[in-house]
């Protein structure tokens, strides 16, 4: 039996290698039922042994699954796609499901639908369907890529089910009946001002500016909309557009779909709006209304971001009880204006992720604390002055409680950090990335300080 399945794959590695994961757990009746499949789609002499195993291995997936993987096919070939943006479209889209008694509780809910949405991923990972790129500290995929053959299959079923469009070369091209769009650089900026009531899907990945519409008529019936392939590129005027289009026009937001990911999906945009604070495009108060909001991106570029910061919004963050995750990153500006501002901000009870980068000062922010951050469970400090891993002197990593599994400490040559001392104040430590660093100040560590080094429980 698995030499005629082998036979079947052409000695071909990739080949082998889908249908092997495919059969795995299987049982003889079900690989006899594999080995007829392959008979069903080799009718001629001209056999193309990948695009077969694929299609079986595709055939094979559970239907809400081949919906999930066919969602890869906007992406261009060798992309390196972000995992939690495509989970949220699958959410958006409906396509994960829970039983109704695994949670009550929204955030009980929430957390179910994202670990089903990674057991998803996962399954098309065990497949052999997708290549992971990057995993996080706690082996949680972040970036993955599709296989050029994978891809072409995909492409070409979505293109037969009617999701979306494809020329000869495999690029996306739009047509009215789509219901995905992937705009890329190929593509004109002025269909983005076209109307369309079936366009659910809108993903911008142009490597230059794009004049987008928020009046556009394309987001009339969209449930998800993905500015994190062109974040560098909006302009302070579009960033405040969409903005009031989210947060100040909540009949607009009806009319676009009660399921729409947009507190989510915007959340690059309001970074390059705190960016450009200067211009006075959006503001930290304005946060108050992205009651959603899991993830925020701070970037302060001048010493008068700063200023405005520190004297109007002070404790802003402790409003945003959802948010999961948090950057910081000053930009290498020494100005006392930036310490008050970063220390006004407070931090929300259920931070779960702190980047802080550019940081040109001794200690860290008045609110790092063990308390305060109880359910912090990744830290990650990069290019930055600190001199002590802590909020005072005195109590340089004597602060115990800490739950932070994942530590990444790149780019300080000053900060002093004794290995002993640091696994008694982090004990639930698992993972530890250094870089960049002095050796003279991290003492004792089990892995290269200086070059890229990292440490595993």
């Amino acid at each position: 039996m698995r030499s005629k399945i082998l036979e079947k794959c052409g000695g071909l590695p990739l080949a082998i290698k889908i249908i092997g994961s495919s059969l795995k757990n299987k049982s003889l009746p079900e690989w006899e039922g594999v080995l007829e499949s392959f008979h069903r789609y080799s009718k001629t002499e001209d056999i193309d042994h990948v695009k077969n195993t694929l299609r079986l291995s595709f055939s094979d997936l559970p239907g809400r699954l081949q919906h999930c993987l066919l969602c890869l096919s906007v992406y261009p070939e060798d992309y390196e796609i972000n995992a939690a943006s495509i989970i949220h479209w699958w959410i958006a889209e409906g396509l994960v499901e829970i039983k109704e008694h695994d949670s009550s509780h929204d955030d009980d809910l929430e957390s179910s639908v994202m670990k089903m949405s990674y057991y998803y991923l996962s399954g098309l990972i065990s497949r052999c369907l997708i290549e992971v790129v990057d995993r996080r500290y706690d082996g949680t995929v972040t970036i993955f890529k599709i296989h050029d053959m994978v891809r072409k299959m995909i492409i070409s079923i979505a293109e037969e089910e009617g999701f979306c469009s494809f020329n000869d070369r495999g690029l996306h091209i739009w047509k009215a009946n789509s219901y995905w769009l992937g705009f890329m650089d190929e593509m004109d900026e002025k269909l983005l001002r076209k109307n369309s009531n079936k366009l659910r899907v809108l993903i911008l990945m142009a490597s230059r500016p794009v004049d987008f519409d928020k009046n556009s008529g394309l987001l009339l019936s969209l449930r998800v909309l993905d500015f994190s392939g062109i974040g560098n590129y909006l302009s302070d005027k579009q960033v405040k557009n969409l903005f009031e289009w989210i947060v100040v026009d909540p009949e607009r937001m009806h009319q676009v779909g009660k399921d729409t990911c947009f507190n989510h999906l915007f959340e690059e945009a309001y970074c390059l709006g705190l960016r450009q604070a200067k211009s006075r495009c959006c503001r930290l108060r304005e946060l108050k209304s992205l009651t959603q909001l899991r993830v925020l991106r701070i970037v302060l570029s001048t010493t008068d971001d700063a200023i405005t910061l520190s004297e109007s919004e002070p404790g802003i963050l402790l409003t945003l009880h959802k948010l999961k995750v948090l950057a910081i990153d000053t930009e290498l500006k020494e100005q006392e204006h930036v310490k008050e501002m970063v220390d006004s901000l407070g931090v929300p009870p259920k931070l779960q992720e702190l980047y802080l980068k550019g940081y040109c000062f001794e200690l860290m922010p008045d609110w790092f604390d063990p308390k305060k951050l109880s359910s912090l469970q990744y830290l990650c400090i990069e290019n930055s002055d600190i001199v002590h891993l802590s909020n005072q002197v005195e109590s340089n990593l004597r602060q115990s409680g800490w739950n932070v599994r994942g530590l990444s400490l790149k780019g300080l040559s000053k900060l002093q950090v004794d290995w002993e001392n640091l696994i008694k104040v982090m004990p639930e430590l698992e993972c530890v990335d250094v870089s960049l660093c002095s050796n003279a100040t991290l003492k004792i560590f089990p892995c290269s300080v200086d070059e890229p080094g990292s440490w595993k429980k």
